[in-house]
């Protein structure tokens, strides 16, 4: 589907250039458009792999584990169905952490991991847990108190000051989890006072 989507915006750009006059200069834009791609990929593979480096340092150190610690309890309370010596609740601990630093790209192995590992603990493999389900929405919402990301994306590309925006994206993370927690536990109740 999406490669169909890609051939008709293509195959539109060099109609509308040859309609507009400027069919000769689509050679140019392409070459630069590629190259511009490529730079843009190596300055991001750059910031991901200088934030990669950190997180796996603070894993190394303890760090991710004792503020995961200190997630587990407040956890336990989100996910009721995972005993509080989870291999996922762990997981999921430390993916929320990751999520919180704004590393999204640290947060996805640890994320699918916890999800491989709530699969294991599913007792109906064919249907999604309680636990699943409010996983998905909490990285959903991701609630991000520094965007470390999005930090490095504003610095690659000139912004004046970077941290600007912190406490508005801490703000709006912290509405969207909310709001997909307090919607879980609604449906959780509603679809729970509809079973027989």
């Amino acid at each position: 589907m999406i490669n169909r989507i890609w051939v008709i915006l293509l195959f539109l750009g060099i109609v509308v250039s040859a309609l507009t006059g400027k069919f000769a200069s689509l050679g140019n834009i392409m070459l630069n458009s590629a190259q511009e791609a490529l730079d843009l990929f190596l300055k991001i593979a750059t910031m991901l792999i200088f934030w990669s480096g950190i997180i796996r340092i603070a894993l190394d150190a303890g760090l991710i584990n004792k503020i995961a610690k200190l997630l587990l309890k407040p956890l336990s309370r989100i996910f009721p169905d995972l005993p509080q010596n989870s291999k996922a609740l762990e997981l999921i601990a430390g993916n929320v952490v990751c999520n919180l630093l704004g590393l999204g790209s640290a947060a996805t192995p640890l994320g699918l991991k916890a999800m491989a590992e709530l699969q294991k603990e599913n007792p109906h493999p064919e249907e999604a847990t309680r636990s699943m389900s409010t996983f998905v929405l909490l990285n959903a919402a991701s609630l991000t108190v520094f965007p470390a990301s999005l930090f490095g994306l504003r610095t690659l590309y000139g912004a004046n000051d970077t941290i600007d925006l912190i406490l508005l994206l801490s703000i709006t993370s912290a509405l969207a989890t909310a709001i997909a927690l307090t919607s879980d536990r609604l449906f959780h109740f509603w679809c729970s006072r509809k079973k027989p």
